[in-house]
This record gives C-alpha cells, structure tokens and sequence, in this order.
C-alpha cells in the first residue's frame, strides 16, 4: 500500500513486475524503484516516531520507563552517568549510555513477510549521525559493531555515486540517483552470522538504504 501511495497512482513506473505467492512486488531493478525507496523512508520514520500503544516493552525496557515515570511524578531527577543528575521529561529515549529500549509489535501493513514482528530499539551512540550512516554503510566494518557478524559483502549498487560524475551523495539530499529519482544511497548487501545456539551460519540478503533527512521534512 504505502509503495502505491508512493507512485502516486503512475502505471508506468510499474514495468517490471514479480510475483510471489500470488501477491505483486516492484523489482528493485525496474524504474518503479526510486518508489520503493520512498516507500521505506516513509515507515521507516512513520516507526521510528510511533509512540502509540501498540508497541510492547520487554521486561527490561519497562522496568526503567516505570521506575523513571516514578521520579518524574515525584519531581527528581534522573541518575546521571557519571555527570551529574538529569533532568528529563515523559520522553521514552535513552538517557544514559548504558541505557538500550527495546520493544516489539506486531506488522501492521499486509504483505509479503509482515507475519514477522517489528522490532524498535533506542539508545544513545556518542558520534554524528553522519559518522554512525558511514560505519553502517561499510561493509567491511560491520564485525566492529556486530559480534555475531562473519561478514558482509556489496552484491550490488542500485544508486550512482557523485564520484562517478553525477548521480546521488549519501550527506546530500539535493542531488539525486538519475535512474531512480532520490536522493542517498541504495545497494543490496549479502552477509552471514553466527548467533549462539545455531549449529550453521545465518545468511541475509538486505536492502539498504540511507538518505540525509531536513528539518521540516518527512515529519521530522
């Protein structure tokens, strides 16, 4: 739904079409993508901010929420991390480093995968936004924050780059991908892991993608 909303109702940009279990889904390599990607900004922002009652703390996370909204009624502050005390107000984010929210909720768009649970996580990272999209984005750093990680591989670049003469910058929202229509930056990535307990490695295919976001735009 929020791919066709995305299209704006153009038939045209859907020219390459597949199928699986009798359901419709954009080719990431047909000219309707650059609606694929939009698509991902808009949920991927629409769950980000949702801070409605559908999305289930796990133990830990309500524990500290409950404890905090205690303090808050009472008028204290926060423990701080070593700097001093906090003052914060009924804002479910992280507010010390050694804090990590996690919570879970159930998809609520249909399609092709959305019988898997949605999973939410905040925290707090001390470097820029832009540092964190870089390290992301590099594959061959991703042991350095993913311990279960046995590596990761670019299989393929959906979007060209301004270092080969034009094209899109991950930083930059003005300048776009010719052939897809946006901004940022768009690949297929393969990786396997380890998570403990399982006998054989995990493998993933993943879709990433990552555009700089203005004040005032997108509900930011």
């Amino acid at each position: 739904k929020c791919i066709e909303e995305a299209e704006n109702g153009d038939d045209e940009q859907r020219t390459d079409v597949t199928s699986i279990n009798k359901k419709e889904l954009l080719s990431v390599n047909s000219c309707g993508s650059g609606a694929i990607m939009n698509a991902l900004v808009t949920v991927g922002l629409h769950e980000a901010t949702d801070e409605s009652s559908r999305w289930i703390a796990i133990s830990a996370t309500d524990r500290i929420l409950k404890k905090r909204a205690k303090l808050l009624k009472k008028g204290l502050p926060l423990d701080g991390d070593g700097d001093g005390p906090i003052i914060m107000g009924p804002w479910t984010n992280a507010a010390i480093g050694k804090e990590v929210f996690v919570w879970y909720s159930k998809c609520t768009r249909p399609g092709h995968g959305s019988e898997y649970p949605v999973v939410r996580s905040r925290g707090l990272i001390p470097a820029s936004a832009a540092d964190v999209v870089e390290l992301i984005r590099d594959s061959d750093r991703v042991t350095d924050y993913n311990k279960m990680a046995l590596g990761r591989e670019d299989q393929a670049m959906l979007t060209s780059q301004v270092e080969g003469g034009g094209g899109s910058d991950l930083h930059c929202s003005e300048t776009k991908c010719p052939e897809l229509g946006v901004p940022g930056e768009a690949k297929i990535m393969s990786s396997k892991s380890q998570p403990p307990l399982v006998r054989k490695p995990l493998e993933f295919k993943t879709l990433f993608y990552a555009r700089r976001v203005n004040d005032g735009e997108e509900g930011v």
